[in-house]
């Protein structure tokens, strides 16, 4: 085969495969994957490791917009806006399944968004400060039972994981204690280093000042002990039967094409072979949870489900 013949070939198969990538014209420009955080936490961090490894894939940039507060749930309410084209992408909390349950929202999580894929979860924990006084999660509800109210923890927003699980702690530990909403879970961290809050809830950001000696977990929300945390036991373990754990993964306004969902989830579940992306989960000790699109739909029609059940026992399902 001479020079010519050669390129020529190369030329047909290079067109075969543009045309398989781009069959409808998706994707030629940025797509905007909305990260529900601020800069500089784990959603974060995951985002851009995400971010950078599909766009390698899907042939163009994908940047990252950070949209934080309101529980991680602003990425559901931005989807409900957006044309449904593929350039708008978005990681998505468990508390999108929930927020429409709580209070009248500009979206609702089955009607106004696609589930493109299930990526990963988040490990929870409840951390204090290491001059604490609680030096066990037995101390720090025994303290709130002589003490109503007293006792403050933050977290990363109205109907976030963090918020809903302490109040389904208190719940059944009969205790009263003062929730104080961040934009995230960063700022509830800076809270508890400077000794504004009695307790952190949240994901394992605190991770390096636990290592630093300056702050201690209490307990962690999985069904198992945490391998960063081998010696601190689960929820479960200290007699609260609570098991909380958050898959999270990649969303696209409702009415988007399934040719371009599926570009997309092939891009993303790509992305999850790739070192850089799993050395950001494992940076954070997220666990890597892969769905399709068919399976990551059906959870979120089960965990809507479940989250109606969850938030009507502990008296948060919107009245109306």
């Amino acid at each position: 085969m001479d020079r010519r013949t050669a390129l020529k070939a190369g030329g047909i198969c290079l067109a075969g495969v543009v045309t398989n990538v781009t069959a409808q014209g998706f994707p030629n420009r940025a797509i905007t994957l909305i990260a529900p955080s601020v800069p500089g936490g784990s959603t974060d961090a995951v985002c851009r490791a995400l971010a950078d490894a599909a766009s390698r894939r899907l042939g163009v940039p994908v940047v990252v917009e950070n949209k934080a507060g309101a529980g991680g749930t602003l990425g559901g309410l931005a989807l409900a806006s957006a044309k449904p084209d593929g350039y708008t992408v978005a990681l998505l909390p468990l508390g999108v399944f929930r927020i429409a349950l709580m209070q009248r929202t500009a979206f609702d999580p089955l009607r106004d968004i696609a589930y493109v894929a299930g990526l990963g979860g988040f490990v929870f924990g409840l951390a204090v400060r290491a001059d604490s006084p609680h030096r066990s999660l037995a101390d720090f509800l025994n303290d709130a039972r002589r003490n109503p109210g007293k006792l403050t923890y933050g977290h990363s927003g109205i109907g976030s994981t963090p918020h809903l699980a302490v109040e389904e702690l208190a719940q059944k530990a009969g205790i009263e204690l003062t929730a104080v909403p961040y934009k995230g879970s960063n700022e509830a961290l800076a809270a508890l280093l400077g000794g504004h809050i009695s307790m952190m809830s949240g994901t394992t950001e605190f991770l390096p000042h636990v290592e630093a000696g300056k702050l201690r977990v209490l307990a962690t929300l999985g069904a198992k002990r945490a391998p960063a945390f081998p010696d601190v036991p689960t929820l479960r373990e200290s007699g609260v039967d609570i098991v909380n754990e958050s898959p999270f993964g990649i969303g696209v306004p409702r009415a988007t094409d399934p040719q371009t969902i599926k570009l997309l989830h092939d891009a993303f579940r790509a992305a999850l072979d790739e070192p850089a992306v799993l050395a950001a989960f494992a940076r954070f000790m997220l666990p890597v949870i892969p769905m399709g699109s068919t399976e990551y739909e059906a959870f979120a029609k089960r965990t809507v489900a479940a989250e109606r059940e969850t938030l009507s026992r502990l008296g948060l399902l919107r009245k109306d």
